[in-house]
């Protein structure tokens, strides 16, 4: 018997601040969140589209470094948001259950559906090139 481990099985995988937040706005950017033709088209300003676009950035910076953060200090005993709230509140309530069930049978699908609903939206724009789905 071989009591060798191989250096792909004792690689440890780390998830920094840094690392968490650059995964977070790549997800946020990846989603379509931040559009700046669309605020473009409702603003009418070029300045204002871009100022906009700067905030929205830097709120959402802030709000996955506060998630982030949740996330990094819970992980040697628990699994973020669930340990988090079971935390916070009184544990007969059981709250951070029934977030994890809203987040595993509602939140999750949801937004693999909007997700999917934009990535039809863009693979019918290289055929139809345009954006107008009145006829779905």
């Amino acid at each position: 018997m071989n009591n060798n481990r191989s250096t792909t099985s004792c690689r440890k995988t780390y998830l920094g601040i840094l690392r968490g937040i650059g995964y977070n706005i790549n997800y946020i950017i990846g989603q379509d969140a931040f559009n700046p033709g669309n605020i473009w088209v409702l603003v009418q300003s070029p300045g204002i589209t871009l100022v906009l676009y700067v905030v929205c950035f830097f709120i959402s910076l802030l709000g996955s470094s506060v998630y982030i953060e949740l996330g990094i200090r819970s992980l040697p005993s628990g699994i973020g948001e669930q340990k988090y709230i079971s935390d916070a509140f009184y544990p007969k309530r059981n709250f951070g259950h029934v977030f994890s069930f809203v987040a595993i049978f509602i939140m999750f699908p949801s937004i693999i559906v909007a997700e999917s609903y934009n990535s039809a939206q863009y693979f019918l724009y290289c055929f139809r090139r345009n954006l107008n789905v009145d006829w779905m």
